[in-house]
Formats: structure tokens, sequence, C-alpha cells
């Protein structure tokens, strides 16, 4: 018995320590003049952060957001203006994208097929259904080729997509430890909350219900594209199903938010 609460004591101290140490932050603007625009931020600059909101990889078990200070320019004589912003990712250290930016800069292997499911274009986009490639001999969980930059602050997602998200939002991704957090970070990067509030995967047209747009198609395709070459062996349907399965969230949270969208306050 001593031994067993000494074990959970242990945990608990190693937990706590790791949340101490998590003092960088990846957010998106969701209100003020950089709404969303990505920024690295210290976590003490998030209003009431709460580290348990986190998983153990830094990233948000549901859709985390908070008033965050904009710590831009000089500090104002009445203190930091606040905006809302969703946390996207937790670091214990602050160099999140020059670990990315040489991985971006290496000189990496072709891409490799598409997996069968992919072939067989179950639950795909029709577009990306199409004969693949000679398989590689690489690795399965392989790096993408380097994005294309269309500046210093953004990259292609997939070679020729001409799809692009912002550099830090494209770490972030390339962080995930499962397609599923790449699909999701990918997907508020693309598109806008505004157009995922009001949208489905393939929209819908019933009678009764609300009415969702469809999301972009070549904007889907290329977070398809992008998935399916860094995790080639996932099947296509998963890719869908946490598309929709991030819209529901959104939507949920959206409905239970109990603060205005747009902040615009000083430090107490």
């Amino acid at each position: 018995m001593k031994r067993q609460i000494t074990g959970s004591f242990v945990q608990a101290s190693k937990h706590a320590e790791d949340a101490v140490m998590r003092k960088f932050a990846v957010v998106q603007w969701v209100s003020g003049e950089d709404a969303g625009m990505y920024s690295e931020v210290k976590t003490e600059a998030i209003r009431k952060y709460d580290d348990t909101k986190m998983d153990d990889d830094g990233y948000p078990q549901t859709d985390y957001s908070a008033a965050v200070e904009w710590q831009k320019g000089k500090k104002p004589k009445h203190g930091w203006l606040v905006y809302m912003a969703s946390i996207k990712f937790v670091s214990k250290l602050p160099n999140l994208i020059n670990e990315v930016k040489t991985a971006l800069k290496s000189q990496c292997s072709s891409t490799s097929s598409f997996s069968s499911d992919l072939e067989s274009g179950l639950s795909l986009p029709q577009s990306i259904a199409q004969p693949s490639p000679q398989p590689s001999p690489q690795p399965s969980h392989m790096a993408l080729p380097p994005p294309k930059a269309l500046s210093t602050e953004q990259v292609e997602i997939s070679p020729g997509s001409n799809v692009f998200v912002d550099r830090l939002a494209w770490a972030v991704a390339q962080n995930a430890n499962s397609a599923s957090c790449f699909v999701r970070t990918l997907l508020t990067a693309v598109f806008p909350i505004d157009v995922l509030l009001v949208s489905n995967l393939r929209g819908t047209s019933r009678d009764s219900g609300p009415q969702r747009q469809a999301l972009d198609k070549k904007k889907v395709d290329a977070i398809y594209r992008a998935t399916l070459q860094k995790w080639p062996h996932v099947v296509p349907s998963s890719i869908g199903a946490a598309i929709s399965a991030k819209l529901t969230e959104i939507r949920g949270k959206k409905k239970t938010e109990k603060h205005p969208e747009t902040l615009m306050l000083f430090d107490d």
C-alpha cells in the first residue's frame, strides 16, 4: 500500500512539474487586428490558463479558447489589450518553429504511395482517388516534402495544392503524434472559424434542420493529401471523420460560450 501511494505521489508530482514547465504556447487569435493569425506567447499571458485542458503532448483535449494578452509593441500605460484566442499547443521550450524549420529544409525522399484504401477511393474526394505512384521503400511514417513558401509566414500544405497556412500552424501540425490531431490542426488553419461554424464536410440538403454549406473542395482535398502524405496508412474515411468531429466540437463550443467573441480588455 505504501509503495502504491508513493508511486501515485511521484506521478502526480511529475505531472505538476511538467505543467509548470510548459511556459510557451502557440495561439490563433479569434479577435483583434490579428484575428485568424498565429502567435507564440508565454502561457502566463493566457488569462486563467488551465494546463489540465492540454494533453501530455501539448495539444488541447477539446477546443480551448481563452482571453490572451496581446503583447505587441510597447506595453500601454494601462496594460496590455486582451483578445480571445484559441490555444493550439503548449511546450516547455519556445523553439517549436526552429525545430520544424530544420525538418522542412532537409532533403526529403519522394512521397510514398497512397495506401490501398486510398486507391479504392473509400470516403475520399473523387479528385484524389487516382492511380498511385510506385511504392517508396521509405518507412510509412515519413516527413512531408518541404512545403513551398508563399512568404516568410506561410507554407503550402501539399505540393501543388496552392493551399497555404501560417507557418506556426504548420509547425504545430507537423509536431502532431496522430493523424487525427494533424487533421484537426490543419482544418482550423485552412478555414476561418466563421466558415467552419456554418459548414459540413459535404454540406447538407435536408428539408429540416440547419442547412450547412460544403467546405471548399480544393482545400479539403489538400488536407486529405497532406494527411496521407504524412500518414500513408491512415484510412481515408477516418480523415473525414476527424473533420466532421472537429466541426461538431466547434459548433458545440460556440453554443456554450459565455464570453463575447471580441474582447478589448486591459490588465487589472
